[in-house]
C-alpha cells in the first residue's frame, strides 16, 4: 500500500513563496565552448569565468555554467551518480513581433532551431533550440502579450 506524499511543512511552503530563484546553473562538459556559445550566439555578457565555472550579467535570473565533473566533486556525489537531469530554459517575450525578431536575430548568429516559430496549444507561439550540451531553450509569447492566467 502506497501512502500519499506528506504535505510540505510550513517552512517549505514559506520558502517556495518567499524565496526568489536567483540563478539557473547549467551543467556543461566544456566551459570554453559553452561560454563562446552564450556570448557569441546569444549575446550574454560574461561576469566572471573560472576553469570550472562561469556566469553572465543579465536581466533577472543569473545564468551560470558549471563543468559537470567539477559539480560532481563539489556536490559530493557518489561515483557513477548522474550529475543532472533534463531541463528547459524558457524566456517569455512581450509578443509575437518580439518573438519573430529574436528568432531572426539568433538564427542569424548561427543558432539552429528545431523548427520556425509555431502556434502552441496554450494560447502562445514558440520556438526551440539547444545549446552545445543539449539543454533546450524555449522562446515564447502569449497571444497579444497575454498569458493564460
Amino acid at each position: 500500500m502506497t501512502r500519499p506524499p506528506a504535505a510540505p511543512s510550513a517552512s517549505a511552503q514559506s520558502f517556495g513563496r518567499q524565496t526568489p530563484i536567483t540563478d539557473i546553473c547549467l551543467l556543461v562538459e566544456d566551459i570554453d565552448r559553452s561560454v563562446a556559445f552564450y556570448m557569441d550566439r546569444m549575446g550574454f555578457a560574461l561576469r566572471r569565468k573560472h576553469p570550472h565555472f562561469a556566469d553572465f550579467v543579465g536581466l533577472g535570473v543569473t545564468l551560470a555554467l558549471w563543468r559537470v565533473d567539477h559539480f560532481r566533486d563539489i556536490a559530493a556525489l557518489p561515483p557513477g551518480t548522474p550529475a543532472g537531469g533534463r531541463a528547459l530554459v524558457a524566456v517569455q517575450l512581450g509578443g509575437y513581433a518580439e518573438l519573430e525578431d529574436c528568432y531572426r536575430s539568433l538564427r542569424a548568429s548561427g543558432i539552429e532551431f528545431t523548427a520556425p516559430p509555431r502556434d502552441l496549444p496554450w494560447n502562445a507561439r514558440g520556438v526551440y533550440f539547444a545549446d552545445p550540451d543539449g539543454t533546450f531553450w524555449e522562446l515564447y509569447a502569449y497571444r497579444d502579450g497575454l498569458s493564460i492566467d
